[in-house]
């Protein structure tokens, strides 16, 4: 039996175009989703930000919790990625993908 891929989609992409399709393949098993906390929080807020109606915005965070396989980032105790990753809200989401031992990081974060 082959295994899945895995990936840990990044905020920008669970609020992007593709993220309707991205969830359904998810749901249908064409890849294991991992997310954490921390990422469901920071969608939430983005959503806040972005003007998302309170209906709207749960029913996005309650197909993403449908799906995906919840990590704790906060398990990473050592290491540093202040050399790669500018931005220091981006370190939970790479430590995210590290505890679900992922084979992708998908973002639209070019930086």
């Amino acid at each position: 039996r082959q295994r899945r891929i895995s990936a840990v989609l990044d905020t920008n992409v669970l609020l992007g175009a593709q993220r309707r399709r991205l969830l359904i393949l998810a749901e249908l098993g064409a890849y294991r989703l991992v997310g954490s906390q921390y990422i469901i929080d920071e969608v939430r807020g983005v959503m806040a930000r972005l003007g998302w109606s309170r209906n709207a915005a749960d029913a996005q965070v309650q197909a993403l919790l449908r799906v995906a396989e919840l990590v704790d980032p906060h398990l990473v105790t050592s290491g540093s990625y202040e050399l790669w990753l500018r931005d220091p809200k981006d370190h939970p989401i790479m430590a995210t993908a590290l505890i679900g031992g992922v084979d992708y990081l998908v973002t639209a974060n070019t930086r």
